[in-house]
């Protein structure tokens, strides 16, 4: 699934020179399937990870973490969240 992605992400970036050849409305649905695609991708590998996990072919390195390291953390993804 990795490899096809591959071949999904690169037409799916918008360049300057789409930008020139493509309506406005083209151009945003570009974006939007990119972004589809790439929380996709993620989603997959977030389960592909789960599976190797389970079938012991990964280890987890459990490690502390504070309040405040999640909540920066989390205020950072979000401006990048809302933006899509």
């Amino acid at each position: 699934m990795r490899a096809r992605s591959r071949h999904v992400d690169p037409v799916a970036q918008p360049t300057d020179n789409d930008a020139d050849r493509l309506a406005p409305d083209h151009v945003e649905s570009v974006c939007v399937i990119s972004d589809a695609s790439s929380n996709l991708l993620h989603r997959i590998n977030d389960i592909l990870d789960l599976s190797k996990i389970e079938a012991g072919e990964m280890d987890v390195l459990i490690e502390p973490v504070t309040s405040t390291t999640a909540a920066h953390k989390s205020d950072a993804d979000l401006p990048a969240m809302a933006r899509r």
